[in-house]
């Protein structure tokens, strides 16, 4: 038995003859050999020697994929939910990268890490529930221990596309996987599209295909059951996929910046008939991945919309729930975590920078509705308000104090301590701004307390009725 590096909470164990089994309800143990007696006998696919490292070769770090075969480079970043932590956001990106494989259950491939990186885990597996896969149900993702300087033969527990989570923050290199099916991948930036359109035409066997940016990647299920075959192929007919790459790359890093998390790892997305729960949203947050379920007929627009709010809405807030940080989710009225308010606040600022828009100013009767009760009598979580007004409370703070405001607000109230949310924001708030802020939140109907209002009274007020912004381009 030998454990992983140490971190700065939990511990994760690798243990001889067992895998890790990852589902978003939780990690199990389960028999590395776990094969029912009618699965097809397995074929170890001829080892090969491990390659050199060549993770800085070319741009993005990306599987490159061959019919037999596929060379995946792997960065040191880290593990995912330490970046969670540390950055303060709702939930955590992914550790995994995707290897350009598709494995049948009871099939083999060979995993032949380079001396030096020590153990990856090597993921079959996918999120969500996929018609004509693993009879629809959710098997999630099953972590392989592969060790350094040595080829691994894994033995597939079900229908799975092949991945690598190497999840150290020091070491890298080449894992090269043989055996299974190739995938059809698109790498913004690197790939052709006439040769990926050929590879959709002649690697048919998976029923993926892969996208790969900078900062997000996708795996997109080929044939959907319903509405109709074929549909996210259809989609992607002609589309210029280094433009939308580019547009997704753009959502994550906006919302990367605009909420101060540094942590690099990529946004994973899923694309399951269903999604894990059986949610009738359009998208759906996950610790590890979002989920844009096929069977809504695409109406989230992933594949098809443009860059305006309709089209771009619902991936943008998808990205946000993944960002969004803790100390802006406030208990509301009924004591629990609102978790819609603050969500589509990095949003705003793309759609300002790419549309000259900001929606929130189309609900200006509403507000001001609520500003005609007596200031003593208005309460932020009444029915007067709603999620989309009660965010212009934060966004009035950002254009009053800059893009950067919620950054430095929330990185310095995740640091405080205090089990108030909206109190250590709104503390922060204050010595981010150095003013005291007492009228702007009473304004908005929220109750300060007395001795965060007597922090606040050492600094100046604002020198003008911020409150009363509701012309964001002005």
């Amino acid at each position: 038995m030998t454990s992983s590096p140490s971190r700065a909470r939990g511990a994760r164990v690798v243990l001889s003859g067992l895998v890790l089994a990852s589902t978003v309800f939780g990690t199990v143990l389960v028999p590395a050999t776990a094969n029912a007696a009618t699965d097809p006998a397995p074929t170890t696919p001829a080892a090969a020697a491990a390659p050199a490292s060549d993770v800085d070769a070319v741009g993005i770090p990306a599987p490159i994929v061959r019919t037999s075969s596929s060379d995946l480079a792997v960065a040191p970043l880290g593990f995912a939910e330490d970046a969670q932590w540390e950055d303060g956001t709702r939930y955590a990106r992914s550790d995994l990268r995707q290897a350009g494989r598709w494995i049948r259950k009871g099939q083999q491939i060979a995993v032949t890490v380079p001396e030096g990186m020590g153990s990856v885990f090597v993921g079959i597996g996918q999120y969500g529930h996929h018609i004509g896969i693993n009879k629809c149900e959710d098997v999630g993702v099953v972590h392989f221990a592969a060790r350094g300087g040595e080829t691994t033969a894994i033995t597939a527990p079900h229908d799975g596309l092949v991945s690598v989570f190497e999840t150290s923050d020091t070491r890298k290199g080449t894992v090269h996987i043989a055996g299974g099916y190739p995938v059809p991948t698109f790498v913004e930036g690197q790939t052709d599209r006439a040769k990926f359109d050929r590879h959709l035409r002649e690697w048919t066997q998976s029923p993926f295909f892969l996208l790969i940016g900078e900062r997000v990647q996708a795996d997109v299920l080929r044939h959907a059951g319903e509405p109709k075959d074929d549909q996210n192929e259809e989609l992607i007919h002609g589309d210029d996929l280094d433009a939308r790459l580019a547009a997704w790359d753009d959502v994550v890093r906006t919302n990367a910046d605009f909420w101060g998390a540094r942590g690099e790892h990529r946004v994973h997305i899923a694309t399951p008939t269903y999604d894990v729960a059986g949610s009738s949203e359009y998208a759906d947050a996950h610790n590890g991945f979002v989920s844009f379920p096929t069977d809504h007929a695409d109406p989230h627009g992933l594949l098809s919309g443009d860059r305006s709010q309709a089209g771009e809405g619902h991936l943008r807030h998808a990205i946000g729930q993944v960002f969004q940080q803790r100390s802006t989710r406030w208990k509301n009225g009924f004591g629990q975590a609102d978790d819609h308010t603050s969500a589509d606040l990095a949003s705003l600022v793309i759609e300002e920078r790419v549309n000259g828009r900001n929606w929130l100013d189309g609900w200006t009767d509403k507000v001001r509705a609520f500003r005609a009760k007596p200031i003593e009598q208005r309460d932020f979580w009444s029915n007067d308000l709603n999620a989309t007004t009660r965010s212009l409370m934060f966004d009035q703070l950002r254009r009053a104090y800059g893009n950067g405001f919620v950054a430095r607000t929330t990185a310095r109230a995740n640091e405080d301590g205090d089990r108030s949310y909206s109190r250590a924001f709104i503390r922060a708030a204050a010595q981010v701004t150095e003013q005291d802020l007492t009228r702007f939140f009473a304004e908005w109907g929220i109750a300060v307390d007395d001795d965060v209002r007597a922090e606040m009274a050492t600094y100046p007020e604002p020198t003008t009725p911020i409150w009363d912004d509701f012309d964001a381009l002005h």
